[in-house]
């Protein structure tokens, strides 16, 4: 509970500048204007990756204060620390899945922005963690959501490029 309070606090980051994205990526999307949401997709993208990276640096070192401020337990700490470090890892690959659902979802593509918001707390995650606590333990559910969060980030991507292939040029 502890880590995913913590990682909820950086993703919190990516998703706010990922919803001021959204009305931007809708107005230029209705109006035509497919350059714009292009450069705005890239901007945010490459704005959100720099911060949740810097978050994610700032977390990972600081990782025994953080766990130790909500419970000063060793046992605790030691399994937070790992854990609170294992999603640091991926934390800055978080931005590919976010902002692609939510372009989807701001172009009124509903179908596969429900698919890719299925995937990193359901379709990915609990297997992955039922797997991976069956095959190492404690570290199998330290990495079961670092593991979805990448593999979401990965299915991902097939859809924004294909989103943006066929987002026509501006006339």
């Amino acid at each position: 509970a502890i880590v995913s309070r913590i990682s909820m606090f950086i993703f919190s980051v990516g998703l706010g500048l990922g919803q001021g994205f959204q009305p931007v990526c809708s107005f230029n999307y209705g109006a035509g204007k497919f350059g714009r949401v292009r450069r705005a997709f890239r901007a945010t993208l490459r704005i959100t990756v720099a911060l949740l990276a810097l978050f994610s640096i700032f977390v990972y070192l600081s990782a025994p204060l953080l766990v130790r401020f909500f419970r000063d337990d060793p046992e605790v700490v030691a399994i937070g620390v790992q854990a609170l470090r294992y999603a640091c890892l991926v934390m800055w690959c978080q931005p590919f899945a976010v902002l692609t659902n939510m372009t989807l979802q701001s172009c009124g593509k509903a179908l596969p922005a429900s698919f890719l918001a299925l995937l990193r707390s359901g379709l990915y995650f609990l297997p992955v963690l039922l797997v991976l606590n069956r095959l190492v333990g404690i570290t199998g559910i330290e990495v079961a959501q670092p593991i979805s969060d990448c593999l979401t980030a990965i299915t991902s991507i097939p859809f924004v490029l294909y989103f943006f292939r066929h987002l026509p040029e501006e006339s």
